[in-house]
């Protein structure tokens, strides 16, 4: 007998439809009718060493299983110390489980835990005017206007400072007005001009840079930045996350209990994030939570926890 139960995508039973008339599945049922990494392995073995592969399927809550406080083990691992199964066929993180009463085969392979959170919303289109330039820019641009008002106040022929304002205002935007003629007005005019011409060519560049280009608000790339944020956490896997540093006690005082897909929840309802295996969420994205307009609904974060 062997331990396995269905953990996507590492041992699937229904295969997705972009995998049904995949050669490397056409025999499914020399794996059990497993699919996934973990289904191969166990087929494999079982054809290898010729016994049929009895399958004891784990619908535990937590089916890899761990050692409780009471000294109870649960899941596919109390499977094994139980002695209901041979072996465990999901692969497993190397590392110690709070019991003797196991071995591992040989590793195969190595990953990382890593957080993933809601994608980033985009940027919304009547923002992109700020975008344009920085809150510097803005305050040099303004401090120039500013200027040229004060300048054409005193030689525009009016000591009217709201007319002044307007005069300045239409010149700028290419608002006809009259104006008597002069050298020093026109030498500041032409000034204005050039100045406008050069404002408004890298305001409309930037207009089209920005509305050609879709812009999201940061996403969150380290463990600090989430433990600032307001995000809870839904995972039946902090018994593995064995650093006891304050950063993960911090995050640990953010865990909640989510029923049904929590992947479903963080992409679609955006209230709650998780964390899983770094190549089991890179498979994730690209395949099941990638939105209709091939922007990713999922974000992982760039600073995992640990490395297995």
């Amino acid at each position: 007998k062997v331990s396995l139960f269905e953990k996507h995508p590492t041992l699937i039973k229904n295969l997705p439809k972009y995998l049904e008339n995949n050669p490397i599945y056409s025999r499914l049922d020399v794996f059990n009718g497993f699919g996934g990494l973990d289904g191969f392995v166990s087929g494999t073995l079982a054809n290898h060493l010729n016994f049929d592969l009895v399958v004891l399927e784990n619908l535990e809550d937590e089916p890899f299983g761990r050692v409780l406080p009471d000294g109870t083990i649960t899941g596919s691992l109390g499977d094994v110390v139980n002695r209901k199964v041979m072996f465990s066929g999901n692969g497993r993180f190397l590392m110690d489980y709070g019991t003797t009463e196991i071995e591992f085969t040989v590793p195969y392979d190595g990953d990382r835990f890593c957080l993933i959170t809601p994608k980033a919303l985009k940027v919304p289109r009547w923002k992109t005017l700020s975008n344009c330039f920085t809150i510097w820019s803005w305050f040099s641009i303004s401090g120039i206007c500013i200027v040229c008002v004060i300048i054409w106040y005193f030689i525009g022929g009016s000591r009217n400072i709201i007319k002044a304002i307007c005069e300045v205002f239409s010149f700028l935007v290419g608002i006809p007005f009259k104006t008597v003629p002069s050298f020093g007005r026109l030498l500041f005019l032409t000034s204005c001009q050039m100045f406008n011409m050069t404002i408004m060519g890298i305001i409309q560049g930037s207009f089209f840079t920005d509305f050609t280009t879709t812009i999201f608000y940061p996403d969150i790339d380290t463990l600090e930045d989430f433990v600032k944020s307001e995000m809870p956490v839904a995972t039946n896997f902090w018994h593995l996350i064995q650093n006891e540093s304050e950063l993960v006690r911090r995050l640990k005082e953010k865990a909640v209990v989510i029923n049904g897909n929590i992947f479903d929840s963080v992409a679609y309802h955006r209230n709650v994030t998780t964390f899983d295996r770094k190549q089991v969420l890179e498979l994730l994205i690209e395949t099941e939570y990638m939105g209709k307009d091939g922007i990713p609904l999922l974000h992982m974060v760039s600073e995992c926890f640990t490395s297995f």
